[in-house]
Order: C-alpha cells, then structure tokens, then sequence
C-alpha cells in the first residue's frame, strides 16, 4: 500500500518527527497515513504535523478561511462601492451566480499567476472587442447569468450594446480584485489562493534554519503558486516528494505530468521499473438497463465474490444513487461507511420544499393553486413518507384526489386547503412573514421527528436531520437579506446545490476502515483498495467534467497558460488510474440503456483499458446477462387454474389495444381484462395532447366525410376558415362541457389555444392530402368494424369477435390506404411479424416502441379483408406534430421502401393472430410479468412491488 511505504520510508528518514510536516493532497488521506505513522513510533517520540494543503497553507498564512456566502456578500459590498455612479445596483440574490464565476477565476489567477501577469490579463480581457466573436466562449449559463446581472441588457439584441458592457465589466473587476484582496487580509481572512500567495511570501522571507523540513506526499496536477512553493523549499533542502506512478500505466493521459513532476523534484520513494509488465488485475463490465438496476447488481457482487470488506470500495461516480444505495446501506450499516457529500439538492426533505416553495409562490399572487401542484407537493417521495408516518392518514392523498375529481376542481383555495389537508401541511402553505418561513419549516421537520420518533440510524431519520440542520444555517443568511419571497427562493436554490450532507454509519467508538468504504473518484486519493467496483461508469459521469465556471475568454486562458477542462481531465485520469495500481479485482457497472436522460455511452476510461496489450484479463457481461444475474426479480406468475380459466371465458371480443396489452405484459391484461381492475381516475390538465387529439378526431370527420376528393375541393374545404372555426368551437365547447350562450369563450386562454393548435393540425393534414392523396374516395370515416369467428380452445368451440374504430381508410387507385391520426410524435419502420408479436418489451427492438401503432393498423387491415374482400392496404400514420412534407414522411417503411400488406402478409397475420388468442384462452399458458421500463409507467405498478 502506498501511504503504508511512505510512512516507513519518512521513518527511516527523519526518527525524530519535531519540526517536520506531512503535506497530503486531502483530508481524508490524513487519517490514514496517521494510522501507519503511529505503527512505527516508539513512545516518548514526536509526532509529525499530518495535514491536507489546504490546511497547510491557511495554517502558515495566519489567514482564517471565509465562508462561501459572506466572501459572496463582501464581493457584492465591494462591487457596490466601485460602481455607485456607474450602474444600477442590482440585488445580491441576482449577483449570486455570477459571483460564483467571479470568484472562481479571482482564485485560479491567483494561483496562476503573479501581480504583473495578473493586471496584463485584466486589461486584455477589457480590450477584447479586437476579438470578433465576443460571446462564443460563454455557455448558456454564463451568458443567463451576465443578462440577468446587467438587467438593461436582458431585453435587448444589440451585440455592440453587450460588448461595450462586457469591457466595462471587466475594466472594473481588476479594482475590485484589488480592493477584495486588501480587505481580506486586513481582517486577516481569505480565500484559498490568498493563502497559498501569502504561505509563499512568508516561507520565502524566513532564514534557512527556521524553514520546516515538508514531505509531500501523493500529490498529481500541480498549480503555478504549488510549483513555485515545491521549487523554493527544494532549493532550500527542505522538501521531500513521494509521488505514486506505476509504469505499467504509462498509456493513461496523466502519465506525462506525473513523470515531468518526478523528473523536476524527484521521487524520495523508489519504484521499480516494471513498464513491460503485464496487469494482472482482473476487469469486469457490467451494461444494465437503469440506473437503480445497478444498486442491484452491486448488492450480488458484494454477496456473491469473496470480498473482504476492509479491502473494498465503492465508487460513487453519480451522487443521485447514493439514495437507492441507502436501502441497503441501512439494512446492514455496519458493514459501510459512507465517505462522500451528498447534495442537498438531492434530499427528498428538500425536494419537498422545493414543491412547497413553487406552491406558496403561486398562492400568494393567486389566491388559490392548480391542483396539479399540491398533488405533486402529497405525491413527491416524502409526502408519501408524511401519509404514512407523521400524518397518520394513509388515505390522504386518495382522498384529496377523490376530492378534487368529484367537485371537477381545477384550482384549490386556501378554505378548500385549510378543511382538507392536515393542519402540520396547511400552516405550511399559510401566508407567513419571509422572515419567519424558515423558522416555520425547522419547527415542522422538529415536530416529525418528535412525532415519529425517528432514530438516528434510520434513513429518513438522518434526513429530516440534516434538513434541519442545513435550514438553521439558511436562517442566519436570510436574515441579512431584505424581506422579499424572490429573495428567499433564490438563496434557498443557490444553497441546496452548494452545500454538501455527509452520512456517517458508524458510531465513535467503531472503526470506519474495516468496512465498505463508498466515496466519490476524487476522495479516493492516495487510498488503496484490493476490490474496486464502479457505480454509473457512464462516461458523462466518468470523467465528470463538469461545465467551465469561468467568463475568461478561452483564448485569454491559452495565452497565459490557465487551466482549463483539459486539466479537469488529466486530474480525473490520474486519479482513476492510480486507484487501479494495486486492485485485485475491478467491477464497472453503468447504465447501458440510452434515453433522455442518459446517453447510454461506457466510459472512456473502459475502452482504453479493454484495448491495452498489458491487460489479460478482461470480462464483459452482456445486458440479457446482467438481467438473468438478478434472481431476486423473478416476475410475478397467474396460474391458469379453474377459477382463473372460468373469467377467461367471459372474454367475448378482442381489440387492438387488448392485444397489445397482452403482448407488452401478460399480468397488465390480467388486472385490466380478466379482474377489470379500475385504472385510477385521474383529472386532465386544461391543456393536454390527449383532449387535443379527440377534439381534432371529431373536426376532421366533420370536414372530411365519406365521399369523393379532388385537390380543388380539398381546397375549398381549406379556404372555408369560418366553418372551421365553427366546428373547433363546437367540440371544444362539446369537450369541455361549456355552454357558449352563458359563456363568451373568445377570452378564454385554453380556447386560444387550442384554436391555434388545431387550425395547425387541420391545414397540415388537409394541404398533405390535397398534395399527396389527391384525388382519393373515403370509404369510412371513424367506421366501427367487428368480424366474429370459431375457435377450438381448451378442447370446447368457443366464439371469437375482434372489433375496433378506424380513424379513416380511403380508396385511392386500386389500394385500400389506412389512415391513423396521431397528434404525438411517431415514424414507423417495419421490422417483420416476429418482433411485433414478441411477448415481453426490449428497448432495443424498434418495432416494440411503437406495437400499438403497428398491430392495430394491421388488425384492420385484417378485419377489412374479411369484411370487404379488399386484398391491398397501403399503412399511414398522420403525426401532425412531425414533418409531412413528403409523400413518404407518413407511410410505414420496410428496408427503406414503401410497405403494402398483401394477403401472404394478411394470412401470416392471422395465424400469429390466432396463436396470441389462443395464448390468452389456453390453461398451459400463464399470465406471466414481463419485466421491463414500461414497468415504471405502467398503472398496476404498486400491485406488483408492494
């Protein structure tokens, strides 16, 4: 073990520890090293001064560190005091953000370069209009934060006006800089680089013999003012380097800093050269479907591998897991130890007011509250945890939900709030001093944990708190701010993504070291590990390089040599790659599924390790095994016995939709077919695509009856704009059970609308037939079609019906052509039979995303052939929400070509159709869970994991 060498090596050195300093790159390697120090000192001895840098040179620099928030206030004061004639003074909660990246680049300048550098940058950068492109090296979030700071710029798209003020922005930051700077040390407090500037003047002016002797030790990436302090005290013969390379990693981006640092100061701990060595370590690569899935596959590695726990650390590469870790962090807390910060952000106490604060914001300019919102606040992952255990009504949000669908109520008031929410949430949503909400949420969080009497070793007991806790300390900045609610949201949103919680698991007198340690990459400096296992070793978390947080110009950063992402990188890489040195066995597990959220994409650091020549051991389980690998998840299975067989033969017809059900989950149709279990009722928002798509339904079959179509009566029916209009108005008005002769709907802001949206959705699909279809016979508009027959199940004839609603289907040429309205967004690719009657759901298969729209458009295709004799279908989906400017963009497409259903494909159809139904009646055939995403959405969820 590295830090184990080192210490006997400073042993051997020094014998006597007085005078001498152990600089480590973190706190948290302080602890350990300490640890083997002791191992050798025979008693009476002196114990060497073991610190992190940090502390180091806050320590030498009789500099106090300053809080975050009051350096924020100081910054604004002095902003303030520079710019008093200039400028309007904007409030602290909109400087908040944008002195975060102030003080972030005052800090790396600092640390980079010296005064004369320092005021050359500063005039260059107010000079910049000689450089074209002003602007292209802000992101989003950095331009968001500059208008929303220079609040005469926000309404205004004038480059020269941005240009002048971004200059003037920076002309005046170089005397603020100044003048921060002075205040700090006058009152003897600064942040970080201050210390390290003042740590070397104060090391530079003391004599030979009082310069400590310092041993620094593990560190990687140095800055500018680290490199001169190293070369000062080298120079003087007082500083020792242990640095930790392994040759055998040479091909990892961080190796050539590591070997120009040992090539400057030398490495007082000698290595081996053992560069043509093979790595030993054995890899594995776990690809899973979610990201909770893998908190599962964590759970059997752990359970599964003869791993010693004091031997073993978990890598927490994405912090919103380590609240599905905590399920089994909790069950057995003393096995972990949990050594990483988890964002306030993420707390489910925190984002419950969140939702409380978006509420109260609302109430207090209205009055009265979507119902949406206060169903979010009761439905959110603590709400559900006041219902059952502080509330103690775990019908409450059944209730309320009755409540609101009954009385058809679509905004709530505060008398509707006060009579049916528990007087604990109702004096939360009150009206209350800003002064006085904070002290109001503590003592709500107070009285649950008294109320439930919540242990200290629980989840929700840590929770609650750490939430009062950190709110005790949002009260005392909140009350230096003035009394306006956009102040407190602001601060109260700056501060739950700056500040860190951080759970212990053990008691005092137990030690921490000899469980499974989770952290985060970066904590892992210096410590070594026999068992290594990666969670979310996705590469947008592995490296995570976060977004730059600074406004100097990239080009300014190249020509003064300032650290930029690139050195985000090489610190990641190294950090990773030394964690491997000595580990016996690696696990990666990440989510290999894309989607919105997720790219779906490994980490770069795998591909480089599958493709070194020196690793030989190298396993990658695949995503169907990693699904098997999860035993505990076995689906839920309904036996066919003679109870169930007796309501399966009740079953009288089949539709599409019921199919489909069937095919995606056999237990769905269960609960919804056979047991008719209610879907929950819900209430539709005003505005939704769902009403959307019935009203445009009910216009189109009025403008577009059965009958015969040429482009020239299409376009009559377009320029008819009144009819139109009239016929939205009537099935808004039908839809929305509005009486127009008591209500004027020209101001309602839904009908707006939804008048737009649809005249849209109608001229779209009206100008696609009349440049595509035309000319074209509809020969049914909204047709219900039913086609009965006998089949043989179970060994008794038993009489089969299939029906459905055709949108549309017209006659055009000699081909029957199926028309399906959509108003989401779809295209659809044809893959064959076989997928679209697979039973079970894979996001790999195209074909399963979109079954529904597939199997019902061939369904009545089926039916038509049987009913009409037709023989030749062309397929099309409407999605009027997609590009229909091409004949191609609406019909369904098999190796790129325009897909006809003939009767070979019909006949394949029915025969695989008659199978399903034969699956669905027969005893031998189970209705069986078929495990998959659509689990998340799916309405019977709750019955199937509780």
């Amino acid at each position: 073990m590295f830090l184990e060498k080192v210490a006997f090596k400073i042993f051997q050195k020094f014998k006597n520890y007085q005078n001498t300093y152990i600089i480590l790159p973190n706190r948290r390697s302080v602890g350990e090293i300490k640890h083997y120090i002791k191992k050798h000192i025979t008693p009476p001895n002196w114990l060497p001064k073991i610190m992190a840098i940090r502390d180091f040179v806050y320590l030498f620099s009789d500099l106090k560190e300053v809080d975050t928030f009051k350096l924020l206030l100081l910054l604004f004061d002095t902003y303030k005091e520079k710019l008093q004639n200039n400028k309007k003074i904007e409030h602290f909660e909109d400087f908040l953000f944008l002195g975060q990246h102030i003080l972030a680049d005052f800090n790396s300048i600092k640390k980079e370069l010296d005064e004369s550098k320092i005021k050359k940058m500063f005039y260059y950068i107010s000079e910049i209009k000689k450089i074209e492109t002003i602007f292209d090296f802000l992101d989003q979030e950095q331009k968001a934060a500059l208008e929303e700071f220079w609040s005469n710029v926000q309404n205004t798209d004038d480059t020269n006006i941005i240009k002048q003020y971004f200059q003037e922005f920076w002309k005046m930051l170089y005397p603020i800089f100044l003048s921060l700077n002075e205040q700090l040390s006058k009152n003897g407090v600064g942040y970080e680089a201050l210390a390290y500037r003042q740590t070397q003047a104060k090391l530079s002016a003391m004599q030979q013999e009082e310069i400590p002797e310092f041993c620094f030790v593990g560190f990687n990436a140095l800055t500018k003012v680290q490199y001169e302090i190293f070369d000062f005290l080298k120079k003087k013969g007082k500083a020792y380097f242990f640095w930790d390379y392994d040759e055998r990693f040479n091909f990892s981006k961080s190796a050539s800093f590591v070997q120009e640092n040992i090539k400057l100061f030398g490495n007082d701990l000698e290595t081996e050269n053992n560069s043509n060595s093979s790595i030993s370590t054995t890899f594995e690569e776990y690809p899973v479907s979610s990201e909770t899935v893998q908190i599962d596959i964590l759970s059997k590695i752990l359970n599964e591998n003869v791993i010693d726990s004091e031997k073993t650390c978990v890598v927490l590469n994405n912090e919103k897991l380590l609240l599905p870790l905590s399920k089994i962090i909790f069950e057995d807390t003393n096995r972990f130890n949990i050594s990483t910060g988890l964002p306030v952000s993420f707390l489910p106490t925190i984002q419950f007011l969140e939702l409380l604060i978006e509420l109260k914001e609302v109430i207090r300019k209205n009055n009265t509250i979507p119902y949406s919102l206060l169903l979010n606040l009761l439905n959110s992952s603590f709400g559900i945890y006041l219902e059952k255990n502080f509330f103690q009504d775990v019908n409450l949000r059944k209730y309320i939900t009755n409540e609101i669908i009954s009385k058809k109520i679509s905004h709530l008031s505060y008398a509707f709030l006060k009579e049916h929410l528990p007087k604990d949430l109702y004096l939360l949503l009150k009206q209350s001093e800003i002064k006085q909400v904070i002290n109001t949420w503590i003592c709500f969080f107070q009285n649950v944990l008294k109320k439930t009497n919540e242990i200290n070793n629980t989840f929700y007991g840590k929770l609650i708190i750490h939430t009062i806790k950190f709110l005790e300390k949002l009260d005392i900045y909140i009350k230096e701010l003035p009394a306006e609610f956009k102040s407190l949201k602001k601060i109260f949103k700056f501060f739950i993504h700056k500040e860190k919680v951080h759970f212990k698991t053990f008691s005092e007198n137990q030690k921490s070291n000899c469980r499974v340690q989770i952290m985060g990459l970066l904590e892992t400096q210096l410590l070594d590990f026999d068992n290594i296992i990666f969670l979310s070793a996705n590469d947008e978390y592995l490296p995570e390089l976060g977004q730059s947080n600074s406004l100097i110009p990239i080009k300014i950063k190249k020509v003064f040599e300032l650290p930029s992402i690139e050195n985000q990188e090489i610190i990641y890489s190294y950090t990773f790659y030394r964690l491997l040195y000595r580990a016996q066995k690696v696990f990666f597990i990440y989510n290999a599924i894309q989607d919105d959220f997720n790219k779906g994409e490994k980490s770069r650091f795998i591909y480089q390790l599958k493709f070194q020549p020196k690793i030989k051991n190298f396993k990658r389980y695949s995503l169907e095994t990693t699904t098997i690998f999860l035993t505990q998840n076995q689906p839920i299975i309904i036996e066919k016995t003679q109870e169930v067989l007796s309501e399966t033969e009740k079953i009288s017809d089949f539709s599409p939709s019921a199919l489909t059900s069937f095919l995606d989950c056999p237990l769905k149709y269960y609960f919804k077919h056979i047991k008719h279990l209610k879907e929950p009722e819900t209430i539709d928002d005003d505005i939704s695509y769902q009403n959307i798509g019935i009203i445009f339904h009910d216009v189109i079959s009025e403008l577009l009856n059965e009958g015969y179509y040429t482009a020239s009566s299409i376009e009559k029916i377009q320029n008819n704009k009144a009819k139109i209009d009239e016929i939205i108005r009537k099935n808004f008005c039908k839809q929305y059970k509005i009486d127009e002769k008591k209500e004027d709907i020209n101001n309602n802001g839904i009908f707006i609308f939804f008048n737009e949206v649809l005249r849209s959705f109608i001229q779209k699909s009206l100008t696609y037939d009349k440049q595509f279809s035309a000319p074209f016979e509809i020969l049914g508009v909204e047709k219900k079609i039913e086609y009965s027959f006998k089949m043989n199940i179970n060994g008794k004839e038993q009489d089969i019906k299939l029906k459905g609603t055709i949108d549309r289907y017209d006659k055009r040429k000699d081909k029957i052509h199926i028309i399906d309205y959509k108003t989401g967004k779809i295209r659809l690719d044809y893959q064959g039979l076989d997928a679209l009657f697979k039973i079970g759901y894979e996001d790999s298969e195209k074909t399963l995303k979109k079954r529904d729209s597939f199997f019902q458009l061939l369904f009545y295709a089926l039916l038509l052939n049987k009913k009409e004799n037709y023989t030749t279908f062309v397929l099309r989906n409407y999605s009027l929400v997609m590009s229909m400017q091409t004949n191609e963009d609406t019909y369904i497409a098999y190796n790129k070509q325009l897909f006809e259903v003939n009767q070979n494909i019909l006949e394949d159809f029915e025969r695989k159709l008659n199978q399903l139904i034969t699956n669905i009646l027969e005893k031998d055939f189970p209705f069986k869970q078929s495990l998959s995403k659509k689990c998340d959405y799916c309405l019977y969820k709750r019955i199937c994991y509780t």
